[in-house]
């Protein structure tokens, strides 16, 4: 490899290496994308955002799908998926930090996708009438391409028509709680 070749490897490579310090230290909204080189897509992620205590937040990732309907058919997903956490910068607060890699046992994203694929979604569904004072919101996002299909609420006072997607998202902070980083 010639010398200009290689410098130019070099500055190409420390591009990508500073892209990845600023996805990864920069706090953002947990609902912005993160991007850098080989994270993939954004297919899935769950969120539960605390009054009193920092946010947590999972995200699946892989490549695009080839399905019409992201959901459509498990067997279209990719197989290799990734999970990621970023954690709340202080209490209360949406902003997250930090994209840590979690190790996965084979077939338990690609289960939740499936579950979550056979809940019927009612865009404005009924909504019982509750007060709080302190609350936990939990998100529950699906990557659709370039944009998401996403639902929030209130833990323990979620639409009847949500209440089964409630169920999935608790196991699965559950379920990704109990994993260990990668590294």
């Amino acid at each position: 490899m010639s010398t200009k070749r290689a410098r130019r490897a070099e500055r190409l490579r420390a591009a990508e290496l500073e892209e990845h310090r600023l996805a990864t230290t920069t706090p953002r909204d947990l609902r912005d994308d993160v991007y850098y080189r080989g994270v993939g897509h954004r297919r899935l992620q769950v969120a539960r955002v605390p009054s009193l205590v920092p946010a947590i937040c999972f995200e699946v990732r892989g490549e695009p799908l080839l399905a019409a309907s992201p959901l459509a058919e498990t067997a279209a997903l990719p197989e290799r998926l990734r999970l990621y956490r970023s954690t709340g910068t202080k209490p209360g607060s949406r902003l997250v930090v930090g994209y840590d890699e979690f190790e996965v046992p084979d077939g338990l994203l690609l289960g939740f996708f499936a579950r979550i694929a056979r809940v019927p979604i009612f865009a404005v569904p009924e909504v019982p009438l509750y007060c709080v004072a302190d609350a936990v919101h939990l998100e529950l996002a699906v990557g659709c391409g370039l944009g998401d299909l996403r639902v929030e609420w209130v833990e323990g006072c979620a639409p009847t028509a949500w209440t089964e997607l409630e169920q999935i998202a608790k196991e699965m902070l559950a379920t990704f709680e109990t994993l260990s980083p990668i590294g």
